[in-house]
């Protein structure tokens, strides 16, 4: 049978039945219709597809036409293998359970699989009805850029549809057999890999990590290493964009480069409850193809060797031998279960950033970027909070020495949050009478210092407690208040979100706090379906695991955090995507948002980007002044009530969003009736951070779990406590203390709960430093508002990757110890640890500059020597490589920005893309030509001029 070829927007898609695919080198047999150059490289990534296994039917070859014969063979591809059950199930065994061989011994395999299958001609009819039995037909549409395929074998028959950007694979199978359909696609040939959500170890790019083929719903420390925020989507570098429809692929299963099975036997995971998921093994490993430069300082087990493949599997219930999870044995609300289908959406597009924009208007639509900013003063200002330091014995006592330590040091404040355990009962918004007698004298003796004051709120309500009483009663607890173990010793029922009645039970008693007390909103944590008790009544109004999620933030986290009224007076003034730029969408303010700030910076309006835009976003294209008037409004939620919160502004117009966070999320919320996750205007936190440096969840793992969870469509990012929170005894030091508050003195929020000033003279001065660099940078230029701004018009991440601004350059794909914030400012904060004997050599200047002398120009003003020469000769050990790119880039001074903020003369600037070195422990550079390097130094033109520097081309 011939492969089939037909054009879909401008790539090419190549359909080979998998009996014609050429794998050995006889010179009689070819590969059809791929590149001559190309036939060694897709020979080696379809035997990775088919490899050992008889259920392959068809490889899909998405690959966009090369321009010129010197690319030829070197174009991205998207490499996919249909997979159905075909072999019998008494006569074959499940492929898991084959040992791996080489691959010259499956030809055997190969030519049973061909005499089982009939091939015909592609101009047979389409009914069904004409099919024999053993049966293969493949057949296109070049009209409709459609390809259609059938397959009938014994008792399996197999349809799929590719059809403008959706690949259907739907299958028939017999009840009894245990295998299941599956697509495969290979890794390499797309490019690097981003998206998945939010891991325990985070690596970036996603495709070096080895995640075990699982279940995928959102997980506290998953069995695989799947964490809170879990999304079946990607982008590459190649270009493409995938999202699993999980709404319409039951019981999904997903391996993303899982450790390869002629290597590592499958082990069996178990997942079990609460803080016992972090003492076990951190997963997922890493590819050792891709060595972490912190693996010696974490406690990362051997690395794996991936098999280079993305396996999205559907299934007819979770039950999945090699691992045990909350879900096994549940049947959730699908009642056929010997028809499966899997939606995934491809989408083709000309580099990654243009693949990511894609991305997130699939997961969303016109609803994915928040409309409105979380209240400003949580980005600007430090969020503090109890839990890190005091853990379940906060007290009223201990919250007002908390802040009142904060206030004598003159420290930045903006949200206080009381953590576990401030109420009499989990699940009872009353506050423990005992730890806090005076609740609302305590909110506002807080508010007059300068706090708003959330609480911590979960999904879970004890048995002793009121609300299990009255929530039982009423039926508004999941499966009849079945109650489970969880983080905490007592065990809990959990609330019922499926019913929209007991969801407004939940939030007017959350109100009705709020108004009793004076507390301005909650930190929400729980929401993941992992924590359900283990009966299939539990799931039984549940279409997908991450219903459960999606219910949690848009039933209760969604009314507690915006006005109930927003809708009404947002309406027709919804700025969605490519709403021309500086349309007044209403004010937006929040409490602290009004006070004094210089005129935010004009910033590129660069989120609808093309191949064009692309090519030329150096040469300055059109500038939009970036306000928070500027921002759309969002929508309420169906069950939000009338009535305005926390109504504290003069400006009538005004929307008070309530300050929250939340922690679980998913990407299924583009259905007509409900709004993603990524519309509701709060901080999403990352999963409790450990107490160390190594990737495996500890500080290297911030900046990837921040990178992802912008690339995902959440610019908000909290990346929880500085220092980490302390569990199991494993104490935070001084140098790990000065490192993370310098890696992140400038990321999109800070929030802090170990105190610095207790770990010594050198981490107290690295807590004033850092803040006085984001005050600096962030808000005193308007940077961080505008860029919110922006997050919310047009869904462009606050913190970006290297790969952000030059989409098409290798160099940065790979980078996951920088990032940018904006276009135009690059951070690469010190990870490594430092040498014992230097970790507090920095106590005169916590950035080492504490005695350099301005250096006289011959104009007779004051100019900074250049800070990478400068470094180059100093004393201290800090050391690491920094990759700038393309363009003109000046060093900031950050090492004497207490001493005098302005004026600054700009020093030497450096030319990218190259790679330098530097000594310094918060490495910043400024962007030249940007308005924020125009803030900061003074001469910016001048020194251009004198140099005769100009911005390079792009490569």
């Amino acid at each position: 049978m011939a492969a089939l070829k037909f054009s879909w927007s401008d790539r090419t898609v190549m359909v080979l039945p998998v009996e014609s695919i050429a794998f050995s080198a006889s010179p009689g047999m070819q590969v059809s219709m791929l590149d001559a150059n190309a036939t060694a490289p897709y020979r080696v990534w379809l035997e990775d597809l088919v490899r050992d296994d008889t259920d392959v039917v068809a490889i899909v070859i998405v690959q966009r036409p090369s321009e010129s014969a010197e690319q030829q063979g070197q174009s991205a591809a998207l490499v996919m293998a249909l997979a159905c059950p075909l072999a019998n199930e008494s006569k074959t065994a499940s492929s898991r359970e084959r040992s791996e061989k080489d691959f010259s011994t499956t030809a055997s395999r190969r030519k049973e699989h061909d005499q089982r299958l009939s091939v015909y001609s592609p101009s047979i009819a389409s009914d069904a009805a004409d099919l024999q039995a053993n049966t293969m037909k493949l057949e296109a549409s070049h009209r409709d850029s459609q390809l259609s395929l059938r397959v009938v074998f014994d008792q399996t028959e197999a349809w799929a549809l590719f059809q403008q950007d959706t690949l259907v694979w739907r299958i028939t199978k017999p009840a009894t057999c245990r295998r299941f359909p599956e697509i495969r696609i290979h890794l390499r040939p797309a490019g690097r890999w981003y998206g998945t959500g939010h891991l325990m170890q985070q690596h970036w790019p996603s495709c070096t990590s080895c995640l075990e083929l699982g279940p995928f719903y959102p997980f506290d420390n998953g069995v695989c290493g799947l964490g809170t925020l879990a999304i079946p989507g990607w982008c590459t570098t190649g270009g493409f964009a995938l999202l699993v429809d999980e709404r319409r692929t039951p019981y999904l299963h997903i391996g993303l480069n899982a450790p390869r099975l002629d290597q590592h036997a499958p082990k069996k995971r178990a997942w079990s409850v609460g803080h016992e998921n972090a003492l076990r093994e951190v997963l997922p490993a890493r590819d050792r193809r891709f060595p972490h430069r912190l693996t010696k300082t974490s406690t990362t087990n051997t690395l794996e060797l991936g098999d280079d493949l993305l396996r999205i599997q559907s299934r007819c219930g979770y039950d999945y031998e090699p691992v045990w999870h909350p879900l096994l044995g549940t049947r959730l609300g699908f009642t056929d279960q010997t028809v499966i289908h899997l939606f995934l959406g491809v989408a083709s597009e000309p580099n990654v950033r243009c693949a990511r924009a894609v991305l997130l208007q699939r997961m969303g639509g016109e609803g994915a970027p928040p409309r409105v900013t979380p209240p400003l003063v949580m980005l600007q200002k430090p969020i503090w909070t109890t839990w890190a330091r005091f853990k379940q014995d906060v007290t009223e006592n201990s919250v007002l020495a908390f802040a009142n330590e904060i206030v004598r040091r003159n420290l930045p404040r903006s949200v206080l949050e009381i953590d576990d355990r401030w109420s009499v009962a989990y699940g009872d918004f009353r506050f423990d009478s005992v730890k806090f007698p005076h609740p609302r004298s305590m909110v506002k003796t807080l508010h007059e210092l300068g706090f708003q004051v959330t609480l911590w709120c979960t999904a879970f309500v004890e048995e002793h407690s009121e609300a299990y009483q009255e929530g039982r009663a009423k039926g508004y607890l999941v499966a009849d208040g079945t109650l489970f173990p969880w983080w905490q010793p007592q065990p809990v029922a959990a609330l019922d979100v499926t019913n929209a009645d007991a969801c407004r039970w939940f939030v007017d008693r959350a109100r009705a706090l709020m108004l009793s007390t004076g507390i301005d909103g909650f930190k929400f944590d729980s929401g993941e379906p992992c924590w359900l008790p283990r009966q299939q009544e539990a799931y039984a109004a549940l279409a997908y695991p991450g219903q459960y999620t999606d219910w949690w933030l848009h039933r209760v986290v969604a009314p507690l955090t915006i006005p109930a009224d927003v809708e009404q007076r947002s309406g027709k003034q919804r700025n969605f995507p490519g709403t021309a730029p500086g349309e007044s969408m209403g004010a937006v303010a929040s409490p602290g948002a009004g006070q004094a700030l210089l005129e935010p910076l004009e910033i590129s309006n660069e989120h609808n980007v093309t191949a064009k835009d692309v090519a030329e976003q150096d040469k300055t294209s059109g500038i939009v002044r970036a306000q928070a008037r500027d921002c759309p409004l969002p929508s309420s939620t169906e069950e939000a009530e009338s009535g305005q919160m926390h109504a504290r502004s003069a400006n009538e117009n005004a929307v008070l969003v309530s300050p929250a966070e939340a922690r679980a999320a998913t990407a299924t919320g583009s259905r007509p009736d409900t709004r993603p996750a990524q519309s509701i205007p709060c901080l999403y936190r990352m999963f409790d951070r450990f107490s160390h440096d190594g990737i495996d969840n500890g500080l290297a793992s911030v900046i990837p779990t921040m990178l992802m969870s912008g690339i995902l469509g959440f610019p908000f990012v909290l990346p929880d406590m500085v220092g980490g929170n302390e569990y199991d005894q494993v104490r935070a030091n001084a140098d790990l203390m000065q490192r993370w508050l310098y890696a992140n003195a400038l990321m999109p929020s800070i929030q802090l709960s170990l105190p610095p000033w207790t770990y010594g003279e050198a981490a107290e001065h690295a807590l004033y430093e850092a803040l006085a660099i984001r005050e600096h940078l962030l808000e005193e230029s308007g940077l961080l508002e505008a860029l919110a701004s922006e997050a919310c018009c047009r869904g462009a991440p606050i913190a970006r990757p290297m790969w952000w601004a030059h989409p098409t350059l290798p160099a940065s794909w790979d980078i996951d110890d920088q990032f940018t914030v904006g276009d135009d400012l690059i951070v690469a904060p010190q990870l490594a640890p430092t040498p014992p004997a230097t970790s507090t050599s920095m106590s005169e200047s916590a950035l080492g500059f504490g005695s350099v002398q301005p250096i006289q120009r011959q104009d007779g003003m004051a100019s900074l020597e250049q800070i990478t020469q400068r470094d180059a000769n100093s004393s201290t050990l800090w050391k690491r490589e920094v990759w700038i790119p393309p363009g003109l880039w000046f060093a900031y001074p950050s090492g004497i920005i207490r001493q005098a903020k302005r004026p600054f003369y700009a020093p030497t600037p450096i030319a990218g893309p190259q790679t330098i070195t530097t000594t310094n422990p918060l490495p910043i550079y400024l962007r030249a030509e940007a308005p924020l390097a125009r803030f900061v130094f003074i001469d910016v033109d001048q020194v251009l001029a004198r140099f005769g520097l100009e911005s390079p081309e792009i490569p």
